[in-house]
Parts: C-alpha cells; sequence; structure tokens
C-alpha cells in the first residue's frame, strides 16, 4: 500500500477551529469533574519491559534507536468512548472533524474511508522522581500498513511525544492546544507525562482506511 501522506507522519496546527478547540477542552474537564468516567491505569502499556521489548518491538523494528535505561512507565486516567464502532460517549464527532480537516487541508492525503477501531482520552498529570529525559514503553498501536493513529492535542503542556523511525531516527513532537500528530500505526512511539504543566490531555484516535 502506498503512503498516503506526504512522510509516515505528519504534524498539523490548528487542525480545528478555535472555537471547536474551546468547546473540547471546557467538555472534557467539565466532564471529567462531574460524570466523565476515567479509569486509573497504572502503566500506558506494561511494566515487563525486556520481553515486551524484545517480542514487540525489535522483533520487527530491529533498528530502532531505544535507550532502555531512559524507559519508565507511569500512571494515566484513561477514558475509552469509542472501540469498534461502539460508541459510549460523546467524543466520536471529534474524528470526522479531524478527517475532514485533513481532507481539505494536507496535500498528498488521499481521501479514503476511515474506520475508527478506537477513541480514548488520555490525561497524565507529573509523575514523582520521573526522569527528565525518560519516556514510556515504546510500542505501535498496529502492524499493519493501513492503520493509522491521530492524536489530537487537547491543552498546551510539556511532555513531548517520540516516534522512533526505522532509521534510527528520534523525532520528537511538542503537546500544542489544538495540534494533532497523524502517522502509521506501525510506528514505533512514546510519550511522557509533563513537568510543568498541570496535566497533558490527549485524544487518540485509531483508524483504518478503506480502499
Amino acid at each position: 500500500m502506498s503512503c498516503v501522506i506526504p512522510k509516515d507522519y505528519i504534524y498539523i496546527n490548528n487542525v480545528i477551529s478555535p472555537e471547536i478547540q474551546d468547546l473540547i477542552i471546557d467538555q472534557i474537564f467539565l466532564d471529567w469533574a462531574n460524570d466523565l468516567r476515567f479509569s486509573y491505569e497504572q502503566h500506558t502499556v506494561t511494566n515487563d519491559t525486556e520481553s515486551f521489548l524484545e517480542e514487540h518491538v525489535f522483533k520487527l523494528h530491529p533498528n530502532v534507536n531505544i535507550d532502555r535505561s531512559k524507559i519508565k512507565e507511569h500512571f494515566q486516567f484513561v477514558h475509552t468512548f469509542d472501540y469498534k464502532g461502539l460508541e459510549s460517549t460523546g467524543y466520536k464527532f471529534l474524528f470526522y472533524h479531524l478527517i475532514q480537516s485533513l481532507n481539505d487541508n494536507v496535500e498528498g492525503w488521499v481521501k479514503r474511508n476511515p474506520e475508527s477501531m478506537r477513541g480514548k482520552i488520555n490525561i497524565v498529570t507529573p509523575q514523582p522522581d520521573y526522569p527528565v529525559d525518560g519516556y514510556s514503553m515504546p510500542h505501535t498501536d498496529s502492524d499493519q500498513d493501513n492503520f493509522y493513529t491521530l492524536l489530537y492535542y487537547i491543552n498546551d503542556s510539556d511532555g513531548d511525544t517520540k516516534l522512533f523511525m526505522d532509521d534510527g531516527e528520534i523525532l520528537s513532537f511538542s503537546p500544542k492546544k489544538g495540534s494533532a500528530l497523524l502517522f502509521r500505526s506501525n510506528i514505533v512511539h512514546s510519550g511522557r507525562p509533563p513537568e510543568k504543566s498541570a496535566n497533558r490531555a490527549v485524544i487518540n484516535y485509531l483508524f483504518k482506511l478503506g480502499e
């Protein structure tokens, strides 16, 4: 399958209008304080570093530049609102706003029928004694070529997203309110908790592109 974006990844500023950006941030944090259910998860992927890396990362991506000494898992709060089309709360609508923005504004994006496989909100707060250059467990979201991950950054914060490319390059992207990072789901990636910000809030979509 040929690439449907100019690169295997793209970072887009102001992917949706400022009005919708503010609506999202107000609604999520209002719901978080009221009745939107978040689960507490002790780690983002797993604490079993060695076996996970060998089995799920290095077997398919032997040349990625991962420093095991920098990996430190951390807790997060997660609300899953869409799983294989089964929507539990009303945040799936943003997915279609983001896809429409890609259709309208990203040169090289091939318009295909996207199928949402998972949608969730991740909120991470500062973690005690987290290493300055540390990051969570590197992983992929899918090993299939026609799957993409779309991260929408709800608020300005520190706590970069890292992409570990197969040629050994490491790319870092800082969370900026209203921006989005789109990349192939078979790219190894990780994040880290904020150090200076009160929280790092991201909407994470996994979707499949039709033919």
